[in-house]
């Protein structure tokens, strides 16, 4: 919250404004995003991909128990990968080795401790398109 006080006269008056501005001015907002970094096809059906996952903006925020999540065609999920805790900025990589090429890389979150209530955010996952992973969004929680 953010407190403005104006003097009229020998009158004072407080006026609050939330963080979050209708204008997006000084807004705080950050994003959990998964990219694909590199795809190598194996043996078969087998593919590698380098996988990574980020936070952006002015995060302030700790995301407890962040996942990677691989889907079928189908939307099953048929393997998932532990990342772990992700605070404040973060870029973490893992390499996985699949027995298929997922249709859609999401990111799964456990607890989300907020920097800041008022914060804007985006949580991002990929999904295959012309052959390649464009991202998509899993959720966005407005200001």
């Amino acid at each position: 919250m953010l407190v403005f006080v104006l003097l009229f006269g020998f009158a004072v008056i407080a006026v609050v404004q939330p963080f979050c501005s209708p204008f997006g001015i000084n807004q705080p907002q950050w994003e959990l995003e998964v990219w694909v970094y590199e795809e190598r096809a194996l043996d078969g059906n087998d593919t590698e991909l380098d996988v990574g996952v980020l936070v952006s903006g002015q995060a302030g925020s700790t995301i407890h128990d962040v996942r990677l999540a691989f889907e079928d065609s189908d939307g099953q999920v048929y393997r998932t990968v532990e990342v772990g805790t992700l605070s404040g900025l973060a870029n973490e990589t893992r390499t996985v080795r699949l027995d298929r090429r997922p249709s859609v890389v999401r990111v799964e979150t456990g607890p989300i401790e907020k920097g800041n209530d008022d914060a804007e955010y985006w949580i991002k996952g990929v999904q295959q398109a012309n052959g390649e992973y464009e991202q998509f969004i899993q959720e966005h929680q407005e200001c």
